[in-house]
């Protein structure tokens, strides 16, 4: 048993979230009858994945504004500063 499956099957989990998903990975989680894998882009193998034992309702996305990618930017740049 890999270490991963190791963790999520010791605490047992009801809802458990991924990133950097891929489904050529060996791990399926096959203890979660309910999935949502999120990918987008061509040719793209890894995204984030919402795995749960009960059953999603709704799906969606967050597009990202570019005003929050700015402060993203600007706070990433503060704490490279302060950090120095």
């Amino acid at each position: 048993m890999s270490p991963r499956k190791g963790v999520i099957s010791e605490k047992n989990p009801d809802i458990l979230c991924v990133q950097e998903y891929t489904t050529l990975d060996k791990t399926r989680f096959t203890q979660f009858p309910y999935r949502q894998i999120f990918k987008e882009g061509k040719n793209i193998i890894v995204g984030n994945a919402i795995f749960s034992k009960f059953k999603i309702i709704n799906k969606g996305k967050i597009v990202e504004d570019a005003s929050i990618s700015e402060l993203g930017k600007n706070l990433e740049k503060v704490f490279r500063e302060k950090t120095k």
